[in-house]
C-alpha cells in the first residue's frame, strides 16, 4: 500500500515551474459519451476524431460460492477438538475445532484479505469474490482434515470463472468510426486494448460499476449499447521553438498512474499472485521505459534547437560587429 500511495504522489505532485507533469494535464484529451466507458490511455499514433465500439460483455469476477455451512462442529471441548488448516490461494492459516466458528471465520477472512479475495456469508454459505476482473484470476480452496471441508461447505463448492469485458469494434475509417480494419482487440477484465499498425494503440475501460453508480440502471444495460470515444487534438503542450509558424514541438506525457502502468492490483505474496505479479512489472517497466524515451527524444530536440539558436545568435552578433564598424 505504501508503494501505490507512493507512486500516485509522484504522478499527482511532480511538477516544474508550478506545472504538474506527470497526471496527465500535457496528454491529448479524449472524451466517452457513454457513462462508464472511458479512455484510460491513447497512444501519440492515435488520430484526432470519432471511434466507435459496441459493448458486447462485462467483465465479471471470479466467484466460488459454498454450501450450507454446519456450526454444530465447532466450540468442541479442547480435550476431543480436531486441529486443522484452510488454504486458498496458497494462504495457509491454522484452527482448531474447539474454537467458534465466528472465530474460524474470522482467519478465514484474513487469509482471502492476503490472497486478494472477500469472503462474506450468504445464506449460511461462504462466498468467496476476487477483488479484481477478468479470466486471469482464479479462486482454489482447499481444507484439511477433508471432513471439515464438508462441514464449511467447500467440498461442492460451485465457481463462476471470471472474464472479461469484450466489444466489437466499427471500422469504417470515416467521421463515423475511424478504427481501421486491420484493428484488433485484447482484453484483460475491465480494459480492452485496441493495437493497430504504425503504433496505434488505445485502451478502454469498461466499468460497470461507474455506469450504475451515475445511471443508477442496472449494469446489463450496458451491454449492447454503441459508445464513442472522442479523441481531441488538444491537451498536448505546444513548444514555440523557432520565429515562424508551425516551429513547434508537441508534447505529451500520459499519466503515470497504476491504472495506466497495470499494476492496480499488484500482489506477490502467494505464489500465483507473485507469478502474474512478474508480468505486471514487466509491463509496468515497459510503459514507463516508453515514457522515458519520449521524454529523451523532446530533451534531444530542445537541445538541438537550443545549440541552433545559440549558433544563429553568435553569426547574427559577428554580422552586427562588421556592420557597425
Amino acid at each position: 500500500i505504501a508503494d501505490e500511495e507512493e507512486i500516485q504522489r509522484i504522478s499527482e505532485q511532480t511538477e516544474f515551474n508550478k506545472k504538474n507533469l506527470l497526471d496527465g494535464t500535457f496528454d491529448t484529451r479524449a472524451y466517452g459519451d457513454t457513462d462508464g466507458v472511458s479512455a484510460a490511455l491513447v497512444s501519440d499514433t492515435v488520430q484526432a476524431g470519432n471511434y466507435q465500439f459496441t459493448v458486447d460483455k462485462l467483465a465479471t469476477k471470479t466467484t466460488l460460492t459454498g454450501a450450507t455451512v454446519d456450526t454444530s462442529v465447532f466450540s468442541q471441548p479442547e480435550a476431543t477438538a480436531e486441529n486443522a488448516s484452510f488454504c486458498i490461494n496458497d494462504v495457509t492459516v491454522e484452527f482448531s475445532t474447539a474454537m467458534t466458528f465466528d472465530e474460524v471465520y474470522g482467519k478465514i477472512r484474513e487469509a482471502a484479505e492476503i490472497a486478494d479475495v472477500e469472503v462474506s456469508m450468504d445464506g449460511g454459505a461462504m462466498v468467496f469474490v476476487s477483488e479484481a476482473y477478468g479470466s486471469s484470476w482464479d479462486i482454489e480452496v482447499s481444507v484439511e482434515p477433508a471432513t471439515l471441508s464438508v462441514s464449511l461447505g467447500l467440498n461442492s463448492a460451485v465457481k463462476e470463472k471470471g472474464e472479461d469485458a469484450e466489444i466489437t469494434l466499427v471500422k469504417t475509417d470515416n467521421e463515423e468510426s475511424m478504427f481501421k480494419d486491420t484493428a484488433s482487440c485484447s482484453a484483460e477484465g475491465q480494459h480492452v486494448k485496441i493495437t493497430d499498425r504504425n503504433g496505434f494503440e488505445m485502451t478502454i475501460k469498461v466499468d460497470e460499476v461507474a455506469y450504475k453508480e451515475i445511471t443508477g440502471e442496472d449494469i446489463d444495460t450496458l451491454v449492447g449499447q454503441t459508445a464513442n470515444i472522442d479523441v481531441k487534438s488538444f491537451g498536448y503542450m505546444s513548444l514555440q521553438i523557432g520565429s515562424n509558424d508551425n516551429q513547434t514541438i508537441d508534447v505529451r506525457i500520459p499519466a503515470i498512474t497504476l491504472e495506466n502502468m497495470g499494476i492496480e492490483s499488484l500482489n506477490y505474496l502467494t505464489h500465483e499472485s507473485a507469478t502474474r505479479g512478474i508480468t505486471q512489472m514487466d509491463n509496468a517497466l515497459t510503459f514507463i521505459s516508453s515514457v522515458r524515451s519520449k521524454l529523451g527524444a523532446y530533451q534531444n530536440r530542445l537541445d538541438y534547437t537550443i545549440s541552433s539558436l545559440e549558433v544563429t545568435e553568435e553569426s547574427l552578433t559577428q554580422a552586427y560587429s562588421r556592420i557597425m564598424d
